[in-house]
């Protein structure tokens, strides 16, 4: 006979949403200030996550190259798109595969 332990939906929810959160602030406060690029100029939320990206593309209908040119424009040429490759291979933070 096997037992099972019933655990109510919202206890779960509880117990899952701390959780998240601090998943969400770890990996935001890695990329932003561990990761190999973290010292390249760059706005906040392009350099943690790719919402600036989603909304661009999504809702303003594309209009994310237009984006980039005004990140670009204020600066200058070394920002990274959000979780990308490395443009900079010469700065030796591209994977050597």
């Amino acid at each position: 006979m096997a037992i099972a332990l019933a655990v109510s939906t919202p206890l779960a929810l509880y117990a899952a949403a701390p959780a998240l959160l601090v998943w969400i602030v770890v990996v935001a406060a890695y990329r932003r200030f561990f990761h190999p690029l973290a010292g390249v100029p760059g706005p906040f939320l392009p350099s943690v996550t790719r919402l600036c990206l989603w909304y661009h593309n999504f809702i303003r209908d594309g209009q994310y190259y237009k984006k980039i040119e005004e990140m670009h424009a204020r600066y200058g040429t070394r920002t990274p798109l959000p979780h990308a490759p490395s443009p900079f291979p010469s700065l030796g933070l591209a994977s050597s595969n």
